[in-house]
Protein backbone atom coordinates (compact mmCIF):
# COMPACT_ATOMS: atom_id res chain seq x y z
CA UNK A 1 0.00 0.00 0.00
CA UNK A 2 0.84 3.49 -0.53
CA UNK A 3 -0.20 6.16 0.94
CA UNK A 4 -0.40 9.31 -1.47
CA UNK A 5 -1.10 13.02 0.28
CA UNK A 6 -1.97 16.25 -1.53
CA UNK A 7 0.04 18.66 0.44
CA UNK A 8 -1.19 22.64 1.09
CA UNK A 9 -2.65 24.42 -1.61
CA UNK A 10 -5.73 27.27 -2.34
CA UNK A 11 -4.81 26.96 -5.99
CA UNK A 12 -7.99 26.77 -8.11
CA UNK A 13 -6.73 23.85 -10.58
CA UNK A 14 -5.77 21.23 -7.67
CA UNK A 15 -8.41 19.48 -7.71
CA UNK A 16 -7.58 18.64 -11.62
CA UNK A 17 -3.96 18.19 -10.76
CA UNK A 18 -4.76 15.86 -8.21
CA UNK A 19 -6.90 13.42 -10.53
CA UNK A 20 -3.95 13.86 -12.97
CA UNK A 21 -1.65 12.77 -10.34
CA UNK A 22 -3.69 9.93 -8.96
CA UNK A 23 -3.77 8.61 -12.72
CA UNK A 24 -0.55 8.58 -13.08
CA UNK A 25 0.18 7.05 -9.80
CA UNK A 26 -2.37 4.28 -10.55
CA UNK A 27 -0.77 3.52 -13.97
CA UNK A 28 2.70 3.52 -12.04
CA UNK A 29 1.50 0.83 -9.27
CA UNK A 30 -0.77 -1.37 -11.73
CA UNK A 31 2.07 -4.13 -12.35
CA UNK A 32 3.28 -4.22 -8.60
CA UNK A 33 -0.35 -5.03 -7.06
CA UNK A 34 -0.20 -2.27 -4.94
CA UNK A 35 -2.89 -0.58 -3.40
CA UNK A 36 -3.16 3.46 -3.14
CA UNK A 37 -4.46 5.12 -0.57
CA UNK A 38 -5.84 8.60 0.17
CA UNK A 39 -6.18 10.12 3.58
CA UNK A 40 -8.55 13.86 4.17
CA UNK A 41 -7.13 15.45 7.11
CA UNK A 42 -8.67 17.99 8.38
CA UNK A 43 -8.30 21.92 7.90
CA UNK A 44 -7.62 22.60 11.95
CA UNK A 45 -4.50 20.66 12.42
CA UNK A 46 -3.18 21.28 8.80
CA UNK A 47 -4.25 24.35 7.63
CA UNK A 48 -5.33 24.59 3.87
CA UNK A 49 -4.78 20.73 3.52
CA UNK A 50 -6.23 19.94 -0.04
CA UNK A 51 -8.14 16.79 0.62
CA UNK A 52 -9.88 18.11 4.12
CA UNK A 53 -13.20 15.67 4.26
CA UNK A 54 -13.93 11.92 3.84
CA UNK A 55 -16.85 13.65 1.71
CA UNK A 56 -14.14 14.96 -0.91
CA UNK A 57 -12.06 11.73 -0.74
CA UNK A 58 -15.35 9.58 -1.29
CA UNK A 59 -15.97 11.90 -4.44
CA UNK A 60 -12.42 11.75 -5.74
CA UNK A 61 -12.52 8.05 -5.36
CA UNK A 62 -15.53 7.84 -7.06
CA UNK A 63 -14.90 10.20 -9.60
CA UNK A 64 -11.38 8.01 -10.19
CA UNK A 65 -13.53 4.59 -10.66
CA UNK A 66 -10.64 2.40 -9.35
CA UNK A 67 -10.37 -0.47 -7.11
CA UNK A 68 -6.93 0.35 -6.40
CA UNK A 69 -7.52 3.84 -5.15
CA UNK A 70 -8.59 3.72 -1.54
CA UNK A 71 -9.55 5.64 1.31
CA UNK A 72 -7.12 5.63 4.36
CA UNK A 73 -9.24 7.29 7.35
CA UNK A 74 -8.05 8.13 11.32
CA UNK A 75 -11.21 8.79 12.62
CA UNK A 76 -9.26 10.81 15.67
CA UNK A 77 -9.11 13.88 14.23
CA UNK A 78 -12.06 13.93 12.76
CA UNK A 79 -14.08 13.02 15.09
CA UNK A 80 -12.25 15.97 17.59
CA UNK A 81 -12.18 18.73 14.65
CA UNK A 82 -15.01 17.54 12.26
CA UNK A 83 -14.31 16.97 8.15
Amino acid sequence: KIHMQTGVTSDVSAHETFLDNLHYALEQIEIHNLILLIEPLNRRDILGYFLHSAEQAAAIISEIDDPKLQLMFDMLPHANHGG
